[in-house]
């Protein structure tokens, strides 16, 4: 029997990429917002994903800011869309979509993501 084709069911390229990541939790309950640091494992511009020490409940709202190499700060702002424990760490793996960027920040995002996938391609990497 032959396998199904497979579907693309995403609207952006994803890469496994690692930004530095800062976010906040918005909350109507926090008075202080304590701001995390984390390193993205994937990144498309569309959302994306990494590691926390904190368990967050889906539909929670982030800020954040993206340090992007070669491409400055980016800021947007995502919900949690998944967050799933790791195995043998005491870490969470939570995945974000993006509910508010900016065009043109957006389109920087892309655009470091192609020219990445470039310099890996002509390395061999991918």
């Amino acid at each position: 029997m032959a396998d199904a084709p497979k579907t693309q069911r995403r609207n952006f390229v994803r890469l496994n990429v690692r930004v530095p990541l800062e976010y906040t939790i918005v909350s109507d309950d926090i008075v202080l917002p304590e701001t995390y640091s984390a390193t993205t494992k994937d990144l498309s511009g569309g959302g994306l994903r990494f590691d926390s020490k904190v368990e967050l409940a889906i539909n929670t709202e982030l800020e954040m800011i993206l340090d992007i190499p070669r491409h400055g700060k980016i800021s947007a702002v995502g919900q949690v869309v998944r967050c799933i424990p790791l195995e043998f760490s005491p870490k969470y793996s939570i995945g974000v979509e993006f509910t508010l960027i900016d065009k043109k920040d957006r389109e920087r995002l892309i655009r470091f993501i192609f020219e990445r996938q470039r310099e890996l391609r002509q390395k061999g990497l991918i």
